[in-house]
């Protein structure tokens, strides 16, 4: 294989790795009955890492991307909560805080439109990425001061977050197999010119 091909192939190579997966067990009781956990087993190129993680009595939406990140959306003690966990920390039993991040979406945090503010216990929505692969959801609102009988409404909202790469369009494609195909006749061309003797008159 030809050096150029070869760092070509290589370049490309994050964009065709296999994909991530993850499954989250169900809720227990660690052995000092004081707090949920669950364990989430990571499957990834370096095989499979296991986290215990706390909290998370409901699990409402999720979110893995190919760059081996995982994100829960869910209910911890009646409050809702977004906790992120990356592939390739080598797993924990129980883990640590800063094992496991949290990503902000309450009042204070970040922007509201005005006179709106998060819904206590609210959890957001997870949607998925966007084009550049960052994380996208749905934050639930209500007007500021309501009480009780709030007007819920949505709002959209992208983290700062990547958990996906930005995949190559069709044309992006086209060039680079392109490029590719060129840089193979070139080299057969100048291995044929090499090998073919000079012809004197």
């Amino acid at each position: 294989m030809t050096r150029p091909l070869l760092l070509a192939l290589l370049s490309v190579a994050p964009l065709l790795a296999g994909p991530f997966s993850a499954e989250i067990g169900e809720r227990y009781y660690n052995s000092d009955r004081y707090n949920w956990y669950r364990d989430v087993t990571f499957h990834g190129p370096n095989g499979t890492e296991v986290y215990s993680i706390i909290g998370l009595d409901e699990i409402t939406s999720t979110v893995l991307g190919d760059l081996g990140v995982l994100v829960m959306s869910g209910e911890a003690t009646f409050d809702g909560t977004v906790q992120v966990l990356s592939y390739g920390q080598g797993g924990c039993s129980p883990c640590e805080s800063n094992i496991v991040g949290r990503l902000p979406y309450r009042s204070g945090e970040i922007e509201y439109p005005a006179g709106f503010r998060d819904i206590p216990g609210y959890e957001p929505l997870l949607t998925g990425w966007d084009s550049a692969g960052y994380l996208k959801g749905v934050l639930y609102m209500e007007p500021t001061g309501s009480m009780g009988a709030y007007d819920l409404q949505t709002m959209s909202y992208t983290w700062d977050l990547k958990v996906h790469t930005h995949n190559p369009e069709p044309a992006t494609w086209a060039l680079l197999g392109g490029g590719l195909a060129a840089m193979i006749w070139r080299r057969r061309l100048f291995n044929l010119r090499r090998q073919t003797p000079n012809q004197q008159s």
